[in-house]
């Protein structure tokens, strides 16, 4: 079963609870740019799932939007900053299909390498994205090489 990683878009400055960040002009581009890149690739979710911090929740809408996923999109503390990589694996592995995750760094590093058996893995820029199939990276994009 295919598992989609994805970095949230650029997030405004913090002004206050960080968990209230929000997506810049630059980080919804980032968004609608990547989610371009995998509808041209034919890419279906048959789920979404993001962390409940608001950029990783408005990252996940824009996917949504441009992979024309009309489900509703999950949310789980499982995928907040420091995670809990146990419970998002188990939740990324149980659904048939593609399941779609949105996610921050250090955490999106920490489930790649948790689902390809690898020790690390390189840091995801903002609203970057790898496809794991097979327990093994197949596809990563970033906003400029969508």
């Amino acid at each position: 079963m295919p598992i989609l990683v994805v970095r949230h878009g650029e997030a405004m400055a913090a002004h206050g609870n960080d968990e209230e960040r929000v997506l810049s002009l630059r980080g919804r581009d980032e968004a609608r740019a990547i989610a371009s890149a995998l509808s041209l690739r034919g890419m279906v979710p048959a789920m979404m799932i993001a962390s409940p911090l608001v950029r990783a929740v408005q990252t996940a809408e824009l996917l949504a939007q441009g992979l024309g996923y009309a489900g509703l999109i999950s949310v789980d503390r499982a995928f907040e900053p420091h995670g809990d990589a146990l419970r998002a694996e188990h939740l990324l592995t149980s659904v048939p299909g593609l399941v779609v995750a949105v996610s921050h760094e250090p955490f999106v590093r920490v489930i790649t390498a948790r689902l390809t058996g690898q020790a690390s893995v390189k840091s995801f820029r903002t609203a970057e994205c790898a496809l794991i199939d097979g327990g093994r990276v197949v596809l990563r994009l970033d906003p400029d090489t969508a």
